[in-house]
C-alpha cells in the first residue's frame, strides 16, 4: 500500500470512529511525534559531542549574563 493510500485509509478510520477512537489514536501520534524529534535532538547533541562542539559550565553562565 503507497503512503497516499495509507492516509486515505487513515482519514476514512478516523471519519468512521468515535470521539474515543479519535483522542486515542490522536495520543498515540504526538507521542510517536515527540519521540522522533527527542531522538533526532539525542543524535544531534551526540554528534556535537563527538565534534566537540561543547561548552563548560562557566561558559554557558557567561552568556545566560549576556542575555539580560
Amino acid at each position: 500500500m503507497s503512503t497516499i493510500e495509507l492516509k486515505k485509509e487513515l482519514h476514512q478510520i478516523i471519519d468512521n470512529s468515535d470521539a474515543n477512537f479519535v483522542k486515542n489514536f490522536y495520543k498515540i501520534a504526538k507521542e510517536y511525534v515527540q519521540k522522533s524529534e527527542n531522538s533526532k535532538m539525542i543524535e544531534e547533541s551526540e554528534k556535537d559531542i563527538k565534534d566537540g562542539n561543547i561548552h563548560s559550565l562557566s561558559d554557558v553562565k557567561e552568556m545566560v549574563k549576556n542575555w539580560k
